[in-house]
């Protein structure tokens, strides 16, 4: 095997030494190789897709060096090969994937041909179907370039369901931007509907219709009530969700009391008690301490589908969304709500390989001495066993506060 740099030096292998008839080589093909050692005039010894073999370089090498090789001949029992750039490679790997898209049916666009890498690099099918997905995605999130299809990309690794990506999507994007305190969203929120002043001229009577709330039901299935009268009942009727896949944005029920007034003090109630329920207080006994935490991630299921539920209410509540300040209400609703999707989808084992240990990420609201801060919470399994703690030999944990 010969090897070349620049396409004027070359590295050339001979495949009739031992070990050589093994390798596979196709003229246009991309391999990397790595240099295991030096030898006297010109020799090396380089492995190529897990096979060890000696070659003859113009090129100058050191031992351990990674290099990324053209297959530029295949002649009488030889290889040559020669030392491409980054960017040589790049244009290579480009014009590969785009017949291979064309295989398919595809244009090889720029857009398809970058979505199929960032498909490859989370180890995910480069189908038409995905192809299709990752770019919807990319475009819901503003537009098509590097960093949107990245996070489509990751979204879609994570196994998050396709009926729910287009509310992942921007979840996860706002999620890596920087970790919010959806506490102390919602806290603000429901201060914003504190100042509210509104005369409830539209209710009924006590003891009526008061009471008894108004019911909202999705596909006319029968479900459970978001209970009218404690926002503390509303959460509770949303356990036993276990993952942000399972079903999210498909509202069973969802009452309130009517009248605009008791509508919006049933809102900031409930938004208060929502925070109140993602929020950790230090004060407390080292158990109950442990058991807030151990607790807190299964909450923030609890409080995401109460978010969206209450989002997909307050859509079919024109003269309740009408006021002014509800529109600042509805931004930190949308960012809480955003803020806990993100970081669910994050913490999905996924269906790819490109994380072989498990990362988790927790921002948890932290009560300390009346003062409230933001805990971020690292979680880092050892890379010899892949998505289960129950097997992990050693977990390290990285805490910010």
């Amino acid at each position: 095997m010969q090897i070349r740099g620049d396409f004027f030096k070359r590295i050339l292998l001979n495949t009739g030494i031992p070990g050589g008839e093994n390798l596979q080589l196709n003229q246009g093909d991309l391999v990397r190789g790595m240099v295991e050692a030096l030898r006297e005039q010109g020799l090396i010894q380089i492995n190529l897709r897990g096979i060890s073999i000696e070659a003859q370089t113009e090129v100058e090498v050191q031992p351990g060096q990674q290099l990324y090789l053209y297959v530029d001949g295949v002649r009488e029992g030889r290889i040559y090969l020669r030392v491409v750039s980054p960017e040589m490679k790049q244009s290579l790997e480009d014009r590969a994937i785009a017949n291979n898209l064309v295989r398919i049916g595809l244009q090889g666009s720029h857009g398809a041909i970058e979505a199929a890498r960032k498909l490859i690099h989370y180890n995910l099918p480069v189908t038409r179907e995905n192809i299709s997905l990752i770019l919807k995605g990319a475009s819901l999130l503003g537009e098509i370039n590097s960093r949107y299809l990245e996070i489509a990309a990751l979204v879609m690794a994570r196994g998050a369901g396709t009926a729910n990506l287009p509310r992942f999507f921007p979840a996860m994007r706002d999620f890596l931007s920087r970790p919010q305190n959806a506490a102390r969203l919602l806290d603000e929120a429901a201060l914003l509907l504190a100042d509210i002043k509104v005369a409830d001229d539209s209710g009924p009577t006590e003891g009526d219709g008061a009471r008894r709330g108004e019911i909202i039901r999705d596909s006319g299935k029968p479900g459970r009530a978001v209970s009218a009268g404690t926002a503390e009942a509303g959460t509770k009727s949303l356990s036993g969700v276990n993952s942000p896949a399972a079903g999210l944005g498909r509202a069973d029920s969802i009452a309130a009391p009517m009248g605009r007034g008791r509508e919006i003090s049933w809102l900031g109630s409930l938004l208060k008690s929502l925070g109140d329920l993602l929020r950790v207080r230090a004060g407390d006994s080292p158990r109950n301490l442990a058991v807030q935490v151990q607790e807190n991630p299964e909450k923030g299921l609890e409080v995401l589908r109460s978010l969206i539920l209450l989002q997909e209410f307050l859509q079919n509540h024109d003269k309740l969304t009408r006021h002014p300040v509800m529109k600042e209400v509805l931004q930190r609703i949308q960012a809480a709500e955003r803020e806990l999707g993100g970081q669910s989808v994050w913490n999905l084992p996924g269906v790819g390989d490109q994380h072989p240990e498990f990362n988790g990420f927790f921002a948890i609201p932290l009560e300390v001495n009346g003062e409230e801060c933001l805990c971020q919470l690292k979680i880092f399994g050892d890379k010899e066993h892949s998505n289960s703690w129950e097997e992990a030999e050693q977990v390290s944990l990285a805490v910010g506060l």
